[in-house]
């Protein structure tokens, strides 16, 4: 993985505003009066890593998107910006870590909002479950793009042969759970939350985990 170190330079003496090291190795220095010329550097870094993506995190704050606009706003006003790139291999182990995460949490609010499911019946539970659904969408979303990407090393393939059997298991119960939601069948949605869904997301962050160690496999 590639580094863009970018950090705040000393104004007393000068009118540095960064210095920008690339690989640990200085590669130019910022001031007030060659903004452009340091933005014109990075769209040049953009061009010969057109295969690496771009990420920058500046004060533990990350932005992925429009990081000229963001740098514009804020150059010379942050301790340290850090710019990393990342190749596609890179990002989907970066995706990865984020899906566990995410995994983690949805897993969590599911059991909570099955129990809740179990007690009562209210509208904030209805809208909940919406919520739940959209975060299992935006999974399948995630693990559509890291699959894509990580199955070409041969030593995750089996891996995701499991994920996405999974992800095949979950849409079912989705599609069950938007038949409950019709007929407000609260006690089904809670036993398919607990037992089905909240179960395979548990199987499946154990498979990434396995992802995230370097492609083993258990049985």
């Amino acid at each position: 993985m590639k580094f863009l170190n970018i950090e705040r330079g000393v104004r007393s003496e000068s009118s540095i505003l960064m210095r920008v090291l690339l690989n640990s190795n200085e590669f130019m220095q910022v001031d007030s009066g060659n903004l452009s010329y340091f933005f014109e550097k990075l769209a040049l870094i953009n061009r010969l890593f057109s295969d690496y993506k771009i990420y920058l995190e500046c004060d533990g704050e990350v932005v992925e998107d429009d990081y000229n606009v963001y740098l514009s706003k804020n150059i010379g006003q942050k301790e340290y910006l850090y710019i990393k790139i990342f190749d596609e291999f890179d990002n989907a182990v970066n995706m990865t870590e984020v899906l566990t995460e995410a995994l983690t949490i949805l897993e969590n609010d599911i059991l909570q909002l099955a129990d809740e499911f179990y007690l009562n019946d209210s509208s904030t539970l209805w809208n909940a479950l919406i919520d739940v659904l959209g975060g299992l969408d935006r999974v399948f979303s995630m693990v559509d793009i890291t699959s894509h990407t990580m199955t070409k090393e041969v030593n995750f393939t089996q891996l995701f042969e499991g994920i996405n059997a999974y992800v095949s298991t979950l849409n079912e119960k989705f599609l069950l759970l938007t038949d409950y939601m019709k007929i407000k069948d609260t006690v089904a949605i809670a036993d398919m939350l607990k037992w089905e869904v909240a179960k395979t997301l548990e199987a499946m962050n154990n498979l990434f985990a396995d992802v995230l160690m370097g492609g083993s496999y258990e049985e």
